[in-house]
Formats: structure tokens, C-alpha cells, sequence
């Protein structure tokens, strides 16, 4: 018997898109599907387009259906979640209501776990309408299937070459649920915080080369239109969740990792509260890594903010943990030198 996929589908204000999604997930090779659509108190008319359009289908064989909804607006986290209480099936798939996916996704994705029947995550391979090197994920396409493996295990904490989305991943849903892996409530940027728990928790997972999902740049969609001081509130919450976890493995990396992503676009631009405080916590955890020179930097980047010079302890601060993230390599005797190698012999 097929195992059953659970797609998840959270549903607001996507009345000019849904069809094109509804339409990818019928049209599916792998039909052992059970479709989960989360009406998150949308004002417009997209859950009665996607039920027309299943409604007006004649290829609903082995497909089943399922209409949620919230009685107010919960937003997208807590729409995501009630999916994955909701959900039957023996995996999880998060899509998108602007998005779509390819004919052969889910069969490609459920073939790893035919060949691989403990993997935990599968992660697919995403372009983007109109196109956008951001969610080209080339160093993703040879490294396969990867179970307990050192180098693996640094490049999934480091996040540097792992997609920081919730989308195009299929995921076990006894892991999902065994982890209690459900994003956190009322934040934008969402995906990060539950990435870092993912990375966290997942021992064996997969890579396929082959394109899986469509992400199409919408207007007005959540990433599109960001209020700036709501991003950082976002972050900010974010980061002080996060940062005191950080934990063996590659905590310097991980460190590195938040610092790159977050100094810069959001502490530095975010009010002078947040600023603070964040700077507080940053540099508390550098000072308990014995990092104190670290620290120094990290404190002169953020206090020179559009001030000249500023770059330079930016340049500094960049190399310092560059060398720091090195600590995590020699700790776990990983030869990147041979890294492109290692992952193409297997």
C-alpha cells in the first residue's frame, strides 16, 4: 500500500493564484494525497475558487480533500500547524497558495523514501517565476542522501547550504510531530525560526536535483510587502529564542550564521531598542564562547552604524568569524578541500 502525502495548504487572500496551485496538486503523478486546505478567515473569494476547481475536475482518483477554517485571521504559522494537527498522512508537504508544484514532485520525493525508508526530510529543487538566483540551489544537487554523516551534519547547522523554507520539503510527520516541530505563532520570517529547530533535530535526510516547486513572485504577498519595523519585532523575537540554544554541533557556525543573516538587514535597522537589546544578547553569548575580540567588533559595527568606517569593522567582523566557524571544521576533522568530491563519489 501507498503511504499516504498530507499537502498543506494555508489559504488567505490568494483568489488570483489558487487555481494555478490547486491545479499542480491534481495533477500530481503520486496520488495517494490527502489535501489539507486551511481557510485562514480569507476576505476574499480563494476558497471558493479552489473548490470549483476541484469541484470541475475529472482527475480526482485516490485524491482527498480537506476544507479547514479559522474563525478569525491567525496567520500563516498557526494556519501551517493546524495542517499538521489535521493531517493523516505518513508525510508532510507545505505548499504555498500562490505557488505551484511540478507534475512529478511528490513521486520524485516519495521515491527517496522508497530508497531510503528512515529518511526524515527531503528537500526538493526550486526555481522562481520571474527568475531569481535566491531560490537556485545548485551545491544542493549532488549531495544525495546523507545519514549520521559529520560534514553533513556541519553544512544542515550552518544553514549554508540548506533552504531556509518550510516549502518543498517533505517531511515525516511521526518526526515532525515527535519533535513537536510547529512554527512559532503570530511572527513573519517563520521559516527561520523553525529551520533552526529542523537542523536541530533531523539525523537523515535527502536531496534530489530535479526541479520540484515553482515560486512565483506575487505583489502583495507576505515577503513582498514587509513593514520594516514589523520584520524586526519579528527578529528580534526570533533571535532571543534562538541564541541561547545555540549547542554542540557547530556552535560557532551557527553563531556566524545568525550574525551574517541578521546584524546587518534587521538589528541595524530596527529601532534603538531592539538594537540594544539585541546587541546585549549577541555579545553576551560571544563573551561565553570566549570570544572577546568578537565581541569588541560586533559592538563597533552596530554602535557605527552609517557612520564612516563602519564597513571596516564589518570587513573584521566577518573574517573573526569566518576563523571561528573554522574551530567547528577542525573539531569534527572535516576536509572541505574534498567536500564536492566526497558528496559526487557516493
Amino acid at each position: 500500500m501507498s503511504k499516504k502525502v498530507s499537502i498543506i495548504i494555508p489559504v488567505y487572500n490568494k483568489e488570483d493564484y489558487i487555481e494555478r496551485c490547486v491545479c499542480s496538486v491534481i495533477n500530481q503523478t503520486y496520488r495517494c494525497l490527502e489535501v489539507i486546505l486551511i481557510d485562514d478567515c480569507s476576505p476574499d473569494g480563494s476558497m471558493t475558487v479552489a473548490k470549483r476547481v476541484i469541484a470541475e475536475s475529472e482527475n480526482l482518483k485516490d485524491l482527498e480533500f480537506v476544507f479547514l477554517r479559522h474563525e478569525k485571521n491567525l496567520g500563516l504559522s498557526e494556519a501551517r500547524n493546524t495542517g499538521i494537527r489535521a493531517a493523516s498522512g505518513d508525510y508532510l508537504f507545505f505548499l504555498d497558495s500562490d505557488d505551484a508544484l511540478t507534475p512529478s514532485c511528490i513521486s520524485l520525493m516519495m521515491e527517496q523514501v522508497r530508497i531510503h525508508p528512515y529518511v526524515e526530510l527531503v528537500q526538493g529543487y526550486t526555481v522562481q517565476v520571474p527568475d531569481s538566483i535566491y531560490y537556485h540551489t545548485e551545491e544542493l544537487n549532488y549531495m544525495g542522501y546523507r545519514e549520521s554523516n559529520l560534514l553533513y551534519v556541519y553544512e544542515m547547522n550552518h544553514m549554508q547550504n540548506f533552504p531556509i523554507t518550510a516549502w518543498n520539503k517533505l517531511l515525516n510527520r511521526d518526526f515532525v510531530v515527535r519533535n513537536n516541530l510547529f512554527f512559532m505563532k503570530g511572527i513573519i520570517h517563520e521559516d527561520l525560526h523553525w529551520m533552526f529547530y529542523v537542523a536541530r533535530c533531523v539525523s537523515r535526510f535527502a536531496f534530489i536535483p530535479e526541479t520540484t516547486y515553482i515560486r512565483y513572485y506575487t505583489p502583495n504577498s507576505i515577503m513582498t510587502s514587509l513593514n520594516p519595523k514589523e520584520s524586526c519585532a519579528c527578529i528580534a523575537k526570533i533571535l532571543y529564542d534562538v541564541v541561547p540554544k545555540i549547542d554542540y554541533p557547530c556552535r560557532y557556525s551557527k553563531l556566524n550564521r545568525m550574525i551574517r543573516l541578521f546584524v546587518g538587514p534587521y538589528i541595524c535597522k530596527g529601532g534603538d531598542g531592539e538594537r540594544r537589546g539585541l546587541e546585549k544578547l549577541f555579545i553576551a553569548r560571544m563573551l561565553k564562547e570566549g570570544m572577546v575580540f568578537g565581541a569588541f567588533l560586533l559592538f563597533c559595527r552596530l554602535r557605527l552604524w552609517g557612520i564612516k568606517g563602519e564597513w571596516q569593522f564589518n570587513k573584521l567582523l566577518n573574517l573573526y568569524m569566518d576563523r571561528q566557524s573554522e574551530r567547528d571544521r577542525r573539531s569534527l576533522n572535516l576536509d572541505f578541500a574534498a567536500r564536492k568530491k566526497f558528496y559526487k563519489s557516493e
